[in-house]
């Protein structure tokens, strides 16, 4: 077993025991630290290489009866950025309208 207490029987404070044990354990801290450093970037890069060419398909929209025009919309909603707007009203695509039914039960 360690002693915990140096050579005058004084005990060690919680500071040096901390820098004592990062001093024994300092390659094995160095390698973890570059392991999960380098699993983190491929994680990164992954997520944004595959994001970057993925585009929504048509049969992952249900057309509606909202839509005009029937075609579906190319890219995906957004929500407005202007603060006296209502959060939860979304904003259609231009050319659409909201139907009769979808206004009164915003209503």
């Amino acid at each position: 077993m360690t002693d915990l207490t140096p050579e005058d029987d004084e005990p060690t404070s919680f500071g040096q025991k901390t820098k004592d044990w990062y001093k024994k354990h300092e390659p094995t801290i160095r390698v973890a630290f570059g392991v999960t450093l380098a699993v983190g970037l491929v994680v990164v890069a992954h997520l944004y290489l595959s994001k970057d060419g993925e585009e929504y398909e048509s049969g992952d929209i249900e057309a509606s009866p909202e839509h005009e025009s029937g075609s579906e919309p190319t890219e995906p909603r957004q929500s407005s950025l202007d603060p006296d707007r209502d959060p939860f009203l979304r904003r259609l695509p231009p050319g659409h309208r909201a139907s009769d039914a979808a206004k009164a039960r915003y209503r």
